[in-house]
Order: structure tokens, then sequence, then C-alpha cells
């Protein structure tokens, strides 16, 4: 089971002492998506009991509460009763995500009204916010997260129930920006990659209202099974849809009404959150893309013999290949299709001019073994800027878009892994990947990692 594998991951990394033989018996950890065990018993046992105690005790920030926000208008869950549902729950892949797998528990008709069957959740405390696993200390309010039935995807395998996350700083304020922050995960993978992004929300929360959708996904490695096997452009439609539910919904949880959405998104998360500006730039007033691929065209022309990314890059070329349905990107000819040309923001550019890209700002590492530096570079240089792969600050043209470069940071850079063991947890997760990928060892100086994320998230509040 999944919850053994993140039992094991505390034993090293908090050193509690456990004697894995007689916590697990003789049964080894199962893969993901073989659980290999009896599953039908919901109580996930006195491991889990202290494991999560061990979690709340060790990686772990007390943030406050809002006091401005009454305790009888949220339910009142503790981090112990979250952990051990969301972290150990039973059939955890099916659950994240998938509005399907809970009970609608609001019953105020002008938040019902903005879910696609009329279900909804009251209000709780967002426990997964306080984890510490990042570079950037968990700080500030703990947010109120509630769920939403967003519109459903039709998919091979039948109805898929997405589910909007909405996260306030206090239930009932008003006047916050609108932000739709896209989870990463390669396009396939939501189960750990929704609480990564759950976790830096904090950080968002004093300006905007955070609307965080589920999305389809390629293949079948996460999720329910309804939800599996979508196309990219299935993908690309649910991110326009998310769009048009903020628009359309924002004003009930405080977003103010009409104004522009903001978008932001870690990896492939970055890769949506750049199409759903570039695609529709007078609804997006500016974006953040955390080290996601901004150039399709860029990066088919040089994984080509003799170019850039000939060698290496193994990891994208085969999500890329998937993305696009093809099994060797070096068959693609120019022109290339419209999906490609989408999502190449220079040849946006060079097509109908700068003045359609809404200002951006882009953070990757020039040590990056998934997502090229040189995306960035070119992305930003096609606005007229002077960026280079060199780690700095760049402007990039007259918009006030920018791109930082952090020197010798990896993807996923800002994660923090204690004892490098929570690496294995999420590779045990996220199939196809490997630990150094979940969480690099490049040589990043950790102090200018923590003052690219400020910077970001300062860029992201100014007016």
């Amino acid at each position: 089971m999944r919850w053994r594998i993140l039992f094991l991951f505390l034993c090293v990394a908090i050193a509690a002492g456990c004697n894995l033989e007689s916590q697990l018996g003789d049964a080894a950890p199962s893969p993901p998506g073989n659980d290999g065990g009896n599953d039908d018993d919901d109580d996930p046992g006195l491991d889990a009991a202290l494991a999560c105690m061990h979690i709340e005790e060790n990686l772990t920030v007390d943030l406050r509460v809002s006091s401005a926000t009454p305790p009888n208008a949220y339910e009142r869950i503790t981090f112990r009763e979250w952990c051990l549902d969301t972290l150990f729950g039973n059939e955890l892949d099916h659950k994240v995500g998938n509005a399907a797998a809970w009970r609608a528990t609001e019953d105020d008709p002008v938040v019902t009204a903005t879910s696609f069957s009329g279900r909804a959740t009251r209000p709780e405390l967002a426990q997964g916010a306080r984890l510490d696993i990042h570079m950037l200390p968990a700080s500030g309010t703990i947010p109120f997260v509630r769920r939403i039935h967003f519109p459903d995807w039709e998919g091979p395998n039948g109805t898929c129930q997405l589910e909007m996350r909405v996260y306030q700083k206090d239930i009932g304020a008003t006047g916050k920006r609108p932000l739709l922050y896209f989870h990463g995960g390669g396009w396939r993978n939501r189960t750990t990659t929704m609480l990564a992004a759950e976790i830096l929300v904090p950080h968002m929360i004093e300006s905007h209202v955070v609307f965080m959708p589920s999305y389809p996904l390629i293949l079948d490695k996460d999720g329910p099974k309804e939800c599996q096997q979508a196309s990219f452009q299935d993908i690309l439609d649910t991110a326009r849809a998310a769009l048009e539910w903020v628009e359309e919904n924002g004003s009930v949880f405080g977003a103010i009404e009409g104004a522009p959405v903001d978008a932001m998104g870690h990896s492939a998360g970055g890769q949506l959150a750049t199409w759903v500006a570039t695609q529709h730039p007078g609804r997006v007033a500016r974006f953040i893309n955390f080290y996601g691929p901004t150039e399709f065209a860029q990066f088919i022309d040089e994984a080509r013999p003799g170019g850039l990314y000939e060698e290496g890059h193994g990891f994208a070329k085969r999500t890329l290949s998937r993305l696009l349905g093809v099994d060797d990107l070096a068959a693609l000819e120019r022109p290339y299709d419209e999906l490609v040309m989408q999502n190449s923001l220079s040849e946006i550019v060079a097509a109908e001019g700068p003045g359609v890209i809404p200002p951006f700002l882009f953070v990757l590492g020039n040590a990056d073994t998934t997502v090229p530096v040189e995306q960035a570079v070119t992305s930003c240089n096609a606005l007229g800027g002077n960026a280079s792969e060199a780690g700095g600050t760049y402007a990039c043209g007259a918009n006030g878009s920018r791109v930082i470069i952090v020197d010798g940071a990896d993807h996923n850079f800002e994660r923090r892994c204690p004892d490098d063991v929570l690496a294995q947890v999420f590779a045990a997760f996220n199939d196809d990947m490997e630990a150094d990928d979940i969480c690099p060892t490049a040589n990043a100086d950790e102090a200018e990692v923590v003052t690219a994320l400020k910077a970001a998230y300062a860029w992201l509040r100014a007016p």
C-alpha cells in the first residue's frame, strides 16, 4: 500500500526509531497501482496514525488561523484527521481532484449555483499548506479551501467529475484578485502535485483568491480511471473551461468582479498558465511560469540529430511525444501543427507581435535537465529582452516581463527533501520519473533560490 511507502519515508527521514520488520511484517511496500493487499478496511491503522503524528511534529509549521472568519463558518478538521485521509486514505489516487470522491456539504445556494451539478463542500482549513518541505518557509495565514464540482470531462473510461479548489484567506472577504493556479505533474500526475501546489498557497492569498482546477490526465498512471487517457487538446480545453469558470464565478468567492485573471503554474502547470495567457491575452492580466516549457517548436527543432537536445532530456522528449501523439519528435517537420505553434511563445510574437503577450515572469534554473533554460531565454528575447543562460534577472521588452535564471538549479529546485527520502516517496507516486527529477541535487545556492522565490511572489502581488 502507498501509505506503507510514506511510513517508510517517515522512519528514515524523521529517525523515529521504527522497526520496519515489525511494523510491516513480511510485506514489502507495493509499487504504485499494485496495492497488493486488502484495502477494504477503512481504518488506516496505528502505523498511519503514528506517521501523521510524526509529520505534524517534525514537518509542519504552525500557521495562524484568520480571526476574521468565525469558527462556525468552516469545517473544523485537525491536521491529523487531514493527514489520515489525504496522505494515508485508501485509494488515494482516486480521491485527489475527483469530485466523485467527496460528499457535498455546502448548502449555500449562491455557492452551489457555481457548481456543474450543485455539489460543493464547506470550507475547511487547508492543512497541506502547513507542510514545511520547500525552500521558502511556510508563513502567514493558513488558507481556507472548499471544493466545487467543476465541469465534467467525458473520457474513454466514463465521466470524470473534475473539482475546482478555491483558497481564501478569509471567508466572506472581497476585493481580491483572481489567480488561476495549475498544478504540475507532467500532465499525467496529480496525487502528489496538487498537494505540492497547495503548500505554496499561503504566499498568494494576501492579494488573491486562488482557484486550483483539476484536469484530465494523459496515460493511466494517476487519478481515477475516468480521468485518464486524455489528449493534450482535452487538457487545454479544460484549462480554458477553468478560466471561463473563474471569470463567471470568481466574485462569489471574493474576487473582483470583471477583473482580468492572473495565472500561474509549475512545470506542466506553468505550460498551462502560459497557454491560457497567450491564447486569451485580453482576459489574463499577468502570469508566472515556474520551469514549465514555453517553446515547443524550438524544442522539436533542437531534438533532431545535431541539435542542442539530441542528447539528454529523455523525459521531456517522451512526454512531448505523448502529448503530440507521435512516436518520434525528429519525424516532425515544419510547418508544425497548431498545437505546437500555440505553445511556442516566440512563434506567437513573430506572427502577431509582442503586444499580444501579457506581462510574464519565468523562473527556472540553468541546470534544468527536464525543461532547457533556452526555452525561457528564447521567449524573453522574442519580446526584445537580452536574457542569457547565466544566472540573474533579465528584463524582457517593455511590458514588464522578466526572467529569473537560478544558477545551478535543476527542475523542481524549490523542493526541500529531508534526507533525500521524500524524493523516493514522490518518485513512487510519479511513474517514469527518477528521484533526482523530483528533488534535484543540483548545485543551486539555497539563498539564491529563496531570493528568486520571494521575488516571484512579490511580482505576483504587486498592483
